[in-house]
């Protein structure tokens, strides 16, 4: 699907906002779905909408791990107020849901900065972020719990170490475990405030803002609504899963902790009645 979307554009027969044909034309030799309500290539523009929709997404969802891991872990490791404070804050997030919460925002943010991208992957970030701070915490008072993280902290080993050779090798199958889930999420709040035109503004191709705008030629051409559709159904059920297949993956192949890896194990950690014998 990504490269779809990448390669999507090269790979357009027409320009994207030129008509070429009569509204709603059914498919046919040159226009493989057809018209649009516009007169523009269906085919052309969907190969197009890709790029958006996901672009989005996908930058969304990385903006959102950069921010919603070092906040969980901060939370769930420091605990006291900064604890309660980012719980707080969750839970009141969370108590909407993710598309009246981005409608919310895009109400509050759209009269300064538009209907744009930047808007849509603010939204994406902040609409997903208290579950994510949420997981991403209790992983972190479930690994600050185990033996080799109390060891480190009773040798007094600073926060940053502990958290970057302990703490984080044992959450890390958590996170692609959540991947498939938090990129499939992002896909449908985007689509969603496009088709509502919340979200990016025609003439832009974009998956979810298609759908919008062909509802009124839906019986002329129906491939102008349906295949931007089939698109964005496709990609959640792929993102799901490769949501799977990293968590399989993930609890295979986790990093272990430095004091359970032998080769990476800190001599002062060791029983000393293991010790050799003189």
């Amino acid at each position: 699907m990504l490269a779809l979307a990448v390669a999507g554009p090269l790979l357009a027969p027409h320009p994207l906002d030129e008509p070429v044909a009569a509204v709603g034309q059914l498919p046919g030799p040159g226009l493989w779905l057809g018209a649009d309500h516009l007169g523009r290539d269906v085919f052309s523009r969907t190969l197009r909408g890709g790029l958006t929709t996901l672009g989005v997404s996908v930058g969304g969802t990385l903006a959102l791990y950069l921010v919603g891991v070092p906040l969980g872990v901060l939370a769930g490791y420091r605990g006291g107020w900064v604890d309660a404070v980012t719980v707080r804050a969750a839970d009141v997030l969370l108590a909407l849901p993710g598309l009246l919460l981005a409608l919310l925002l895009v109400l509050l943010l759209v009269a300064g900065l538009g209907g744009s991208g930047g808007v849509l992957l603010l939204c994406v970030v902040l609409t997903q972020l208290p579950a994510l701070t949420r997981l991403v915490r209790t992983a972190t008072l479930e690994a600050g719990s185990r033996a080799h993280v109390e060891a480190a902290r009773a040798r007094g080993e600073s926060a940053v170490r502990v958290v970057r050779f302990d703490i984080l090798p044992t959450i890390r199958p958590v996170i692609p475990a959540d991947a498939g889930l938090r990129l499939r999420s992002p896909v449908i709040v985007v689509a969603g405030l496009n088709f509502l035109g919340l979200g990016l503004q025609p003439p832009t191709a974009d998956w979810g803002l298609m759908i919008s705008e062909h509802r009124d030629i839906i019986g002329l051409n129906p491939w102008a609504a349906l295949a931007p559709g089939a698109l964005l159904a496709l990609f959640t059920v792929a993102a799901n899963a490769v949501g799977d297949a990293s968590a399989a993956t993930g609890a295979a192949t986790g990093t272990p902790p430095r004091n359970a890896d032998p080769a990476h194990a800190d001599p002062s950690d060791a029983d000393p009645r293991e010790a050799p014998r003189p």
